[in-house]
């Protein structure tokens, strides 16, 4: 006789023991899934709301520092070379 279902078993519908188990579809799983995630957005989000609207003028230079070392780092340097400007050709 096996014992109580696993915590990780019962999240995704398989019995202790392997088989199938409450007969819970692999979209209903990936639904519970999502489900999740968006509470613990949520969840993170009541957290950091007060700070986001505290800050607000915060965000702007943010996105401009972000832009600014992106330009800074890669100096219009493409990520794969092109395959024309290669020594053999």
């Amino acid at each position: 006789m096996p014992g109580p279902p696993k915590a990780d078993a019962v999240m995704t519908g398989i019995s202790y023991d392997g088989a199938a188990g409450s007969g819970q579809s692999q979209k209903q799983s990936q639904v519970a899934d999502i489900t999740m995630a968006g509470r613990a957005i949520a969840e993170w989000w009541a957290l950091m709301k007060p700070y986001a609207i505290a800050y607000r003028e915060l965000w702007p230079s943010l996105a401009v520092t972000a832009v600014l070392y992106y330009k800074i780092s890669y100096g219009g340097k493409k990520a794969v070379k092109d395959k024309s400007s290669s020594p053999g050709h």
